[in-house]
């Protein structure tokens, strides 16, 4: 395959001319890549702006050909090479053909008299990783991303090209629809050979580039997706991809001019784009294997909250309608991980998906696990909103883009020392620093020496037994929920090994370069909407939209770390106390924000505002405000801290600076944002501060501390939810912090500590009303889509980590009464134990309860689920210890009575598999709270695995009903289902022993 840097440099080598020819006619082809406007980083043209920059990149050897002023820097000829190679296309398709050996843009022919008079361009820096974008007035303006320098080798400096937007074709720029600049080459032997290509004879260069780029090196090695086209998205699915559209992914330059002085922004963040879904959705498996057993015995794949279909729904809300919105900030987390199973043959039967989901036997499958279908998707999404919805779309990375590979439905980790995952992390920690040889170690008198690391990473992924065990302890215990689907029906749908990881380092960096490829180069940005590019003070300037990236570092385990020398001098790491108030593991922060570039960005932002008094709006990933545990309406304060450390030094800082007021925050340069834009005076205040990566929505205000101190505290006090507070009215004395719930999965929420922060919301964005300064939720909530939140997932959540979390008490349990000791039978009451909490929601309308009986063997044996109604009837208000609440008596009827029975004695005194379904509605909501249930599906039963028994004890036999702890109360009982479902008509469940061992 063609390297197309070296396309770039031979088009523009110029061999037999002279440095400073300015006989335009004799330069040759010039191939260059338009760094902005691009898909993230779309231009805007205000009402009545007459002339704009673009920028551009391009190989060392143009320089010569673009007669540079060495002095001013002005590339006085550049205006031929534009004239030559850029286009103007309507956004829906670029041309195949047309003539770049002469003035085409202009229809100049040989002379470039128009383009002259109309083209004006600037050298203003170095194309290379990480370099700062300046413009021709020394303002920076955006960073390159280090991954668009790895995607665009062959470059070397940037231009700035200032158009006359009055002259033709520029003219054509309007309103009604967004044109595409185009920087168009002949196209090359080598790429001219590719299907997607038959036909074309000129191609921008910058769509090569993306050619070699999904087809290069590292994509063939994760098997990228074949089909380089876009998606329809006319018709979409919960299962499997949608169709492919005809248009191949390619660079777009979107520009539009606006009506609008300020623009209202649609904030979207956390969408979290997962085939996977597609995947899940497809599962018959069902909670109650009984088509009598009603919506019980529903696939559970059809509960999935699928999160494209989400979003799209939220796109669609902001490109029209009364929520229509002028652009769209997305903050990261467009995706879940790089690499992600084709729902197109992840299998029709459970066996099948279960085998198939098998991180650690079938990641390297290239048939089954591929990457860029999710970021295809994303792209897709992005494109109809340009063309559809003339919607544009300004974007930034989150943490989740640099995932390399997925990870289990419920993933686990766990602090002790001889888990899979934490021998995993210690093995893959020892990658920096440490001899590929682990020292020589003595056991049982031998002296021995262990294998290099690689070896020993290699051997522990083999050990799929210990990556498949369960422990209670919990990666990320919310995955099953942001599906809508409590962990019993995530993991039925999953199969036996999800808790499985395949890495304990997932993060890598260079996976950034799919995001800037397709979507934009520049890592950072400010953009003066309405600013005249010749003037430096950018006075006319209506609103500043700042984006910065998430950076190319992440944490989540927060524990100090000490180096020490071990056995043969090599050094390893000793892991200590945590050395802040957010506990030991934490939300990712981002560890290279706020970076010197983005300093400099934010400065360039400030100084736009104190020349205009326009609006300031910042948008990240990272939070700067956030609450983790604490209800929103906890009084919290942080105390804001520069960090200044090299990657992998000690991380202890005084505890104020990380707290339960900022979970995901930056880790740098924290106390300068504040004092430098935060607590200053309105003439350099950011105004909104956009962010996501928490899932919780909130809108937050610090306040300075009054009193004279180098670290002043923030203050946030009276934060509110646009989504269950109402639309909100901006403060023009403070900074807003608007952190959004998620785009595309289900959100969570913690108001008054309701639900202990497991209050489930719908998918979301914000709407900001730059006139106004009004902050909307935009939401979609449609049980058909799943996309309503499902009451008996929280309390689901509730009654699981309750386990684990002394704060929360489980909800409900049960007590028998009116028995004998001793008594052969099972007793005709029970009472439910209601928790104060669950007591005050008054949501439960009944307590019905399935029991499984088997009988008969070989051709004659049946399986019947028995359904159990009791009455029920309120008890009696409990106290007891330092909780409250109440309890409910359920009475069984001589009928029920004798199914438990039957089944307890065809079960060795114990019922072999039972399930208790509460049926649900509407809870009731404390005075003064909000309707934070109004959004909720509560018309879905909570089901959970039921343990009912006659048990010994020193009096004699007593009856037991009880959720049982461990995997057997949370998840399947995957034994129990491949012993009596392993064949028959209808599902069969494989051995799960097999499917672990793959």
């Amino acid at each position: 395959m063609a390297d197309i840097s070296s396309s770039v440099a031979n088009a523009s080598s110029g061999k037999n001319q002279a440095p400073g020819v300015t006989e335009c006619e004799k330069d040759p082809p010039i191939s260059a890549v338009i760094l902005y406007p691009s898909l993230g980083t779309p231009l805007i043209l205000a009402p009545g702006q007459t002339k704009c920059s673009i920028f551009l990149g391009a190989a060392a050897e143009a320089r010569t050909h673009f007669t540079i002023d060495e002095k001013t820097k002005q590339a006085h000829t550049i205006h031929c090479a534009v004239d030559r190679h850029l286009r103007l296309y309507d956004i829906k398709k670029k041309g195949t053909k047309t003539d770049t050996t002469q003035g085409t843009l202009f229809g100049d022919g040989k002379s470039f008299t128009k383009a002259k008079a109309a083209i004006h361009g600037w050298l203003v820096g170095d194309f290379a990783a990480g370099a700062l974008i300046k413009n021709r007035h020394g303002q920076p303006f955006a960073t390159i991303s280090t991954q668009a320098a790895e995607v665009y080798r062959g470059l070397a400096n940037v231009y700035e090209i200032e158009i006359d937007l009055t002259q033709a074709p520029f003219a054509e720029i309007g309103t009604a629809a967004f044109k595409t600049f185009a920087w168009m080459v002949e196209i090359d032997a080598e790429h001219a050979r590719h299907q997607e290509y038959q036909g074309v004879t000129h191609v921008e260069g910058q769509d090569m580039y993306i050619h070699d780029f999904l087809h290069n090196s590292k994509n063939a090695a994760a098997n990228h997706f074949s089909k380089p086209y876009e998606f329809n998205l006319d018709h979409l699915q919960a299962t499997g991809l949608p169709a492919q559209r005809a248009e191949r992914l390619m660079s777009w330059h979107p520009v539009i001019r606006s009506e609008k002085k300020a623009l209202n922004i649609g904030h979207l963040s956390d969408v979290h784009v997962n085939v996977r879904h597609n995947a899940l959705a497809q599962s018959p498996a069902r909670v109650i294997e009984d088509d009598a057993a009603g919506s019980l015995a529903d696939k559970v794949g059809g509960k999935v909250c699928n999160s494209f279909m989400a979003l799209k729904d939220l796109f669609e809300q902001f490109g029209k309608g009364e929520n229509r919105a002028d652009a769209i900030f997305l903050t990261g987390d467009l995706i879940d991980f790089n690499r992600n199973i084709d729902p197109d043959k992840v299998g029709a039967s459970i066996g099948e998906q279960w085998k198939n989901f098998n991180v650690l036997g079938k990641l390297d499958d290239k048939s089954l696990y591929k990457r860029g279908m999710d970021d295809m998707l994303m792209y897709s999404l992005v494109r109809h909103s340009y063309r559809e919805l003339k919607l544009p779309v300004f974007m930034t990375t989150g943490n989740h883009e640099a995932y390399d590979v997925p990870y289990g439905v419920s993933p686990r980790a766990d602090s002790s020392l001889s888990t899979w995952a934490n021998k995993m992390g210690r093995l893959e920690g020892m990658a920096d620093g440490m001899s590929p040889v682990m020292p020589t170690i003595k056991r049982d008198g031998w002296w021995f020496r262990s294998a290099p690391r690689e070896e020993q990473i290699a051997d522990l992924r083999k050990d799929v037994e210990a990556a498949s065990e369960w422990i209670s302890g919990k990666a990320n215990e919310g995955i099953a929920a942001d599906h809508n689907m409590t962990i019993y029906e995530a993991t039925l749908a999953y199969g036996p090994t999800y808790g499985q990881i395949y890495t304990a380092r997932n993060f890598h960096a260079d996976n950034f370069d799919w995001f800037s490829a397709l979507f934009t180069p520049l890592s950072d940005f400010v953009i003066p909407y309405g600013a005249k590019p010749d003037d430096p003070t950018g006075k006319d300037t209506r609103q500043i939209l700042c984006g910065l990236e998430w950076g190319n570092g992440e944490v989540y385990i927060n524990l100090s770390l000490d180096k020490v020398k071990g056995m043969a001098g090599d050094r390893v790491w000793r892991q200590s106390s945590s050395p802040d108030a957010q506990g030991n593991t934490v939300l990712p922060r981002a560890t290279h924000s706020i970076n010197d570039q983005q300093k400099l960005i934010l400065n360039s932002a400030g100084l736009y505002k104190q020349h205009s008094n326009a609006k300031l709006l910042v948008a990240t990933h990272f939070t700067i405000i956030n609450y983790n545990k604490s209800p929103l309406n906890a009084k919290l304060s942080i105390t804001p801290f520069d960090r200044v450390q090299s990657e992998g030094e000690v991380r202890v800082v005084d505890t104020p600076a990380f707290n339960d007021a900022n979970f995901g925050t930056c880790e740098k340069n924290l106390k300068w944002y504040f004092d430098t834009f935060i607590f200053v005076d309105d003439t350099r205040r950011v105004n909104h501060h956009l962010s996501g990566h928490s899932h919780r929505s909130g809108l937050y205000r610090p306040t300075p501390e009054d009193r004279p101190n180098m670290l002043r505290r923030a203050n946030i006090a009276n934060a509110r939810d646009p989504g269950l507070h109402g639309e909100q009215k901006s403060s023009d004395d403070y900074t807003n912090f608007i952190v959004s719930s998620c785009g595309g999965p289900i959100g969570v929420q913690n108001l008054y500590g309701e639900l202990n922060g497991w209050t489930l919301r719908p998918p979301s964005g914000t709407l900001l009303d730059a006139q106004s300064g009004l902050v909307k939720q935009v939401k979609t909530s449609d049980p058909k889509k799943n996309t309503q939140p499902r009451l008996c997932v929280a309390l689901d959540y509730l009654a699981v980590m309750s386990r684990d979390d002394d704060s929360i008490t489980t909800p409900l349990s049960f007590m028998c009464t009116s028995f004998k000791p001793g008594q052969a039978g099972f007793a005709g009451n029970v009472d439910v134990i209601l928790s104060n909490q669950m007591a005050s929601m008054a949501c439960i309308t009944a307590i019905n309860f399935w029991v499984f009986q088997a009988q008969g063997t070989g051709a004659r044996a049946s399986k019947v689920w028995h359904k159990l109604m009791p009455s029920m009837t309120e008890g009696t208000k409990l106290r007891f210890g330092s909780a409250n609440g109440s309890k409910k008596r359920l009475t069984f009827s001589a009928g029920d009575l004798q199914k438990i029975n039957n089944a307890l004695n065809a079960g060795d005194m114990k019922v072999q598999q039972a399930f208790c379904e509460v049926q649900l509605k509407k809870p009731n909501i404390a005075d003064g709270q909000p309707d934070w249930g109004r959004d909720m599906n509560c018309s879905d039963s909570w089901v959970f695995p039921l343990d009912i028994e006659l048990r010994m004890t020193d009096i004699g036999t007593i009856p037991i009903m009880i959720r049982p702890g461990g995997e057997r109360g949370e998840v399947p009982d995957w034994g129990w289902l491949f012993k009596n479902y392993k064949s028959g008509s209808g599902n069969s469940y494989p051995d799960p022993q097999k499917i672990i061992k793959g």
